[in-house]
């Protein structure tokens, strides 16, 4: 996206989440999910997910103008299968036309069973390939949820292995 906006002079590149961005607003009518899962109940953790979350919702409420009720933060143990799941849909239930659907997870991935999907791992699997696939959100069904909406846009963000 970078490269393309700037080839029509627009600049799409991503923010510095270390400090707080300008205010560019627009997302009055927005709504999202972010997701960091730094402790898992049964798996190793990921160092830094929570912080890199909570930086995602500044960015979200703070330079992009979301309310902050429009933006779901699930951290660790609210962030298992049912949880992800539910919030995305009540965002997407939320979010009108000409709005944007954010997703954000920060947190492990694995492959489905079968290679077809990514899985986005729950904050309660365990580290058993039965486990991961029952506790894990597949990719596909977390499009398809997201897609239930009427957003104009639905940018996805994973920073997960796999």
């Amino acid at each position: 996206l970078a490269l393309i906006g700037r080839a029509f002079g627009e600049d799409y590149s991503w923010p510095d989440l270390s400090r707080p961005a300008r205010v560019v607003g627009g997302g009055e009518r927005d709504a999202a999910v972010v997701v960091g899962i730094e402790v898992y109940d049964k798996v190793p953790g990921v160092p830094g997910a929570r912080a890199n979350a909570k930086q995602w919702y500044q960015y979200l409420t703070q330079t992009r103008g979301v309310a902050p009720q429009n933006v779901k933060l699930l951290t660790d143990e609210d962030a298992a299968k049912e949880q992800i799941l539910d919030e995305a849909g009540r965002a997407a239930s939320r979010v009108g036309e000409g709005a944007i659907l954010w997703f954000v997870f920060v947190g492990h991935g694995a492959p489905s069973v079968d290679g077809k999907d990514g899985l986005l791992v729950g904050s309660d699997a365990r580290q058993t390939a039965e486990s991961l696939q029952r506790r894990s959100v597949r990719r596909g069904e977390l499009l398809k949820v997201l897609a239930a909406s009427k957003a104009a846009a639905i940018p996805v963000v994973l920073d997960a292995c796999f």
